[in-house]
């Protein structure tokens, strides 16, 4: 079926009202040369052929339209959208969003920065884990130029780093409970977030881009007020072990995996080593490599975490 509307040209209603005003004002028609909107065939375009029928339809202009790229921006969601307009003056004819789009030109930025200065570029990539975005060129870096971190670093790198992924995970949770039609869960997240920044921004003087790590080490030791925080924030995450469990909004307890989505192993679906922890995952069961860096303090730390997670668990056993 066609639609019998016709959508007017701008261009023209421009010229029609501006021929109205000036035959008010007791003006001549205003000249018009052949080319004044010559050029509105190539806005927007890409230098690239169409590649896909879809593109062709959107890259194909008649007179007086043009393509307008709006974006990549992030709307607020969780996510980051590019919309490539078709306009006719100020009437939109087409619309073709770019989803799963992400580009912070990072790699360019990095081309003409100094090794140090990385270190400060990449913590808004992820601004939930930022530590991780800094981690993981610092150890690039060390293994560049033959550089080891002092082992106390090493272990100060580790526990900075396994707090960022416990918010970064927990905001993911009540955001995904939020989605799903409860409120209770993000008002936990971020009260379990505000806690463990407080202790990051003790140690490293920032709450949301630490720059915390240097090749070689890191920016500050550990220091009194951040083990202060850290056993508060110990016992207290103990103690919310014994809530009940996440439920949807007609009281139906979620089983792990949500009933929302089939299973698929972890290799399979490229999942990494910190999301399979927050899932769950033995600590006996996955690679450290990560965790432990490529300092021999970082063995000795691989070794303790499995003691330390199974005298946890006998300490406090989930209910």
């Amino acid at each position: 079926m066609t639609s019998d509307v016709q959508i007017p040209d701008p261009l023209d209603l421009e010229r029609d009202e501006e021929a109205r005003l000036r035959a008010a004002a007791g003006l001549a028609p205003a000249p018009r040369p052949a080319g004044e909107y010559a050029g509105f065939e190539s806005v927007g375009l890409p230098d690239r052929p169409p590649e896909t029928e879809r593109e062709e339809e959107l890259y194909t202009l008649a007179e007086g339209e043009m393509l307008v790229n709006m974006g990549p921006q992030h709307p607020s969601t969780h996510g980051v959208m590019r919309l490539v307009v078709k306009v006719r003056g100020e009437v939109v004819i087409d619309i073709d969003p770019v989803l799963g789009y992400l580009h912070r030109g990072i790699e360019k930025l990095c081309e003409e920065a100094t090794y140090t200065t990385v270190l400060t570029y990449v913590d808004p990539m992820d601004y939930l884990a930022s530590m991780h975005n800094e981690h993981a060129p610092a150890i690039a870096f060390e293994k560049l130029f033959g550089v080891r971190a002092p082992r106390r670093a090493e272990y100060i790198r580790a526990l900075v780093v396994e707090l960022n992924r416990v918010f970064s995970h927990g905001l993911m949770m009540g955001f995904l409970a939020l989605d799903m039609g409860g409120l209770t869960p993000i008002l936990y997240s971020f009260i379990n977030r505000d806690e463990i920044v407080d202790m990051l921004s003790a140690i490293s003087g920032q709450r949301m881009l630490f720059n915390f790590f240097r090749v070689g080490g890191v920016n500050f030791d550990a220091n009194d007020e951040f083990f202060s925080r850290l056993g508060k924030w110990r016992a207290g995450v103990h103690r919310q072990r014994g809530l009940p469990g996440p439920h949807d909004r007609d009281g139906r307890p979620l089983r792990p995996g949500g009933d929302l989505a089939g299973r698929l192993g972890a290799e399979p679906a490229g999942v990494g080593r910190a999301v399979r922890r927050a899932q769950g995952a033995s600590l006996l069961d996955l690679p450290r490599a990560g965790i432990r860096g490529h300092h021999p303090a970082g063995r000795r730390l691989e070794r303790a975490l499995p003691a330390a997670h199974r005298r946890d668990q006998a300490e406090h056993p989930p209910h």
